[in-house]
Protein backbone atom coordinates (compact mmCIF):
# COMPACT_ATOMS: atom_id res chain seq x y z
CA UNK A 1 0.00 0.00 0.00
CA UNK A 2 2.89 2.37 0.80
CA UNK A 3 4.38 1.70 -2.62
CA UNK A 4 1.10 2.51 -4.33
CA UNK A 5 0.71 5.74 -2.42
CA UNK A 6 4.33 6.66 -3.18
CA UNK A 7 3.75 5.96 -6.86
CA UNK A 8 0.58 8.02 -6.81
CA UNK A 9 2.42 10.93 -5.26
CA UNK A 10 5.23 10.61 -7.78
CA UNK A 11 2.71 10.47 -10.60
CA UNK A 12 1.02 13.62 -9.31
CA UNK A 13 4.38 15.33 -8.95
CA UNK A 14 5.20 14.33 -12.52
CA UNK A 15 2.02 15.99 -13.75
CA UNK A 16 2.61 19.20 -11.82
CA UNK A 17 5.07 21.39 -13.75
CA UNK A 18 6.37 23.13 -10.63
CA UNK A 19 7.98 19.84 -9.57
CA UNK A 20 9.46 19.04 -12.96
CA UNK A 21 12.99 18.95 -11.52
CA UNK A 22 11.95 16.08 -9.18
CA UNK A 23 10.07 13.90 -11.69
CA UNK A 24 11.99 13.04 -14.80
CA UNK A 25 10.38 11.53 -17.88
CA UNK A 26 12.65 8.94 -19.44
CA UNK A 27 12.60 7.34 -22.84
CA UNK A 28 13.55 3.71 -23.45
CA UNK A 29 17.25 2.88 -23.04
CA UNK A 30 17.93 6.21 -21.33
CA UNK A 31 19.90 6.05 -18.04
CA UNK A 32 18.04 7.05 -14.90
CA UNK A 33 19.37 10.12 -13.04
CA UNK A 34 18.75 8.51 -9.65
CA UNK A 35 18.27 5.09 -8.08
CA UNK A 36 14.75 3.82 -7.56
CA UNK A 37 11.90 1.89 -9.08
CA UNK A 38 10.97 2.67 -12.65
CA UNK A 39 7.57 1.82 -14.01
CA UNK A 40 6.10 2.19 -17.42
CA UNK A 41 3.77 5.14 -17.75
CA UNK A 42 0.86 2.82 -18.56
CA UNK A 43 1.46 0.90 -15.32
CA UNK A 44 1.51 4.12 -13.29
CA UNK A 45 -1.75 5.20 -14.95
CA UNK A 46 -3.29 1.81 -14.13
CA UNK A 47 -2.19 2.14 -10.51
CA UNK A 48 -3.59 5.65 -10.42
CA UNK A 49 -6.96 4.45 -11.75
CA UNK A 50 -7.04 1.64 -9.19
CA UNK A 51 -6.25 4.07 -6.41
CA UNK A 52 -9.08 6.33 -7.58
CA UNK A 53 -11.43 3.33 -7.44
CA UNK A 54 -10.31 2.62 -3.88
CA UNK A 55 -10.92 6.24 -2.94
CA UNK A 56 -14.39 6.10 -4.52
CA UNK A 57 -15.17 2.88 -2.65
CA UNK A 58 -14.05 4.48 0.62
CA UNK A 59 -16.29 7.46 -0.13
CA UNK A 60 -19.20 5.12 -0.82
CA UNK A 61 -18.54 3.26 2.42
CA UNK A 62 -18.46 6.54 4.34
CA UNK A 63 -21.71 7.62 2.69
CA UNK A 64 -23.34 4.30 3.55
CA UNK A 65 -22.16 4.58 7.15
CA UNK A 66 -23.57 8.11 7.42
CA UNK A 67 -26.85 6.94 5.89
CA UNK A 68 -27.07 4.02 8.30
CA UNK A 69 -26.44 6.36 11.23
CA UNK A 70 -29.11 8.77 9.94
CA UNK A 71 -31.69 5.98 9.59
CA UNK A 72 -30.82 4.66 13.02
CA UNK A 73 -31.38 8.10 14.57
CA UNK A 74 -34.57 8.51 12.52
CA UNK A 75 -35.79 5.14 13.75
CA UNK A 76 -35.16 6.07 17.39
CA UNK A 77 -36.95 9.40 16.92
CA UNK A 78 -39.97 7.73 15.24
CA UNK A 79 -40.12 5.10 17.99
CA UNK A 80 -40.26 7.81 20.68
CA UNK A 81 -42.90 9.67 18.67
CA UNK A 82 -44.99 6.51 18.35
CA UNK A 83 -44.69 5.81 22.09
CA UNK A 84 -45.91 9.33 22.91
CA UNK A 85 -48.82 8.86 20.47
CA UNK A 86 -49.73 5.59 22.21
CA UNK A 87 -49.68 7.31 25.59
CA UNK A 88 -51.91 10.10 24.26
CA UNK A 89 -54.26 7.54 22.73
CA UNK A 90 -54.46 5.62 26.01
CA UNK A 91 -55.31 8.78 28.00
CA UNK A 92 -57.84 9.75 25.36
CA UNK A 93 -59.57 6.35 25.62
CA UNK A 94 -59.62 6.55 29.41
CA UNK A 95 -61.05 10.08 29.20
CA UNK A 96 -63.82 8.98 26.84
CA UNK A 97 -64.64 6.03 29.13
CA UNK A 98 -64.89 8.29 32.20
CA UNK A 99 -66.98 10.83 30.25
CA UNK A 100 -69.32 8.02 29.12
CA UNK A 101 -69.65 6.73 32.68
CA UNK A 102 -70.46 10.22 33.98
CA UNK A 103 -72.99 10.86 31.22
CA UNK A 104 -74.60 7.44 31.77
CA UNK A 105 -74.81 8.13 35.51
CA UNK A 106 -76.33 11.56 34.88
CA UNK A 107 -78.82 10.14 32.39
CA UNK A 108 -79.78 7.41 34.85
CA UNK A 109 -80.24 9.96 37.65
CA UNK A 110 -82.42 12.16 35.42
CA UNK A 111 -84.47 9.16 34.33
CA UNK A 112 -84.98 8.01 37.95
CA UNK A 113 -86.01 11.51 39.10
CA UNK A 114 -88.45 11.94 36.22
CA UNK A 115 -89.98 8.51 36.99
CA UNK A 116 -90.94 9.55 40.56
Amino acid sequence: MKKIITLMILFQIGINSSYSQVAVKLDMDEPAPFAGVLLKESKVKDLYKKELKVIKLKDLADTNNRRAEYYKEESIMRKKQLESERTYSTFKSIGYFILGAILTGAATKVALESAR
